[in-house]
């Protein structure tokens, strides 16, 4: 499996119609968004990170078994994106805590590592926005 394939699982999972295919949707972790607000500031401002070019063609190791594939994925932006992510929010870029957020929001795939958000994540950040500009 390629970081293509990767991206593009992600992607299309992603895309799924919610009412077709409800086992599919995230959109549980959208609690964690709402109840957090560092990890809503780090989504939040992920479009604006400037990340790293993705080899496409790059192949998974075999034995990387897939709940680990999301981290294998990440490893293969070249510069580290999450310093730069949290410079970019206000934050320390050496905080262990808050360098777990952002693997909080790669995990519970609310970011992209080319740089998108996923549908609900952009909807969510949305609505608040929305909501503080009236």
């Amino acid at each position: 499996m390629t970081v293509r394939d990767l991206l593009e699982q992600l992607h299309v999972r992603d895309s799924l119609d919610p009412e077709q295919h409800p086992h599919e949707q995230n959109t549980g972790v959208v609690v964690l968004l709402d109840q957090d607000k560092l990890l809503a500031r780090l989504v939040a401002i992920w479009p604006n990170v400037p990340v790293g070019r993705l080899n496409l063609d790059a192949e998974c190791p075999a034995e990387t078994p897939e709940t680990h594939r999301t981290r294998w994925l990440w490893s293969q932006l070249d510069p580290d994106p999450f310093p730069r992510w949290l410079q970019m929010a206000g934050l320390p870029a050496n905080a262990p805590h808050l360098i777990e957020k952002c693997w909080v929001a790669a995990e519970n795939q609310m970011v992209f590592p080319d740089g998108t958000l996923a549908r609900w994540a952009r909807q969510y950040v949305t609505r608040k926005v929305r909501g503080v500009l009236g």
